[in-house]
């Protein structure tokens, strides 16, 4: 499942399938990290990772705007890889 989750992968998907959003400063798989902390049930909200975690100069607030605004075709590519799994 490592493999599939690789970072690089996870960023190479985002490039190939976003239409509007872009990376910046927070890459794609720091997302994807991200939220399987709290998918798994690790962490119980976004905001405790953002607590825990650095994200290179990233703040709490655009993390959260960020992945308010993930496009929904990245999302879905990223389910199909768990499924995968």
């Amino acid at each position: 499942m490592s493999r599939i989750f690789a970072p690089e992968r996870m960023d190479s998907l985002f490039t190939k399938h976003a239409q509007v959003q872009y990376q910046q400063d927070l890459l794609f798989s720091s997302q994807v990290d991200l939220m399987s902390l709290v998918v798994c049930g690790i962490q119980k909200s976004v905001h405790a990772v953002c607590a825990i975690l650095i994200f290179d100069g990233v703040s709490c607030i655009n993390i959260l705007a960020t992945l308010k605004g993930l496009e929904y075709l990245t999302a879905s590519t990223v389910k199909y890889l768990y499924r995968l799994a």
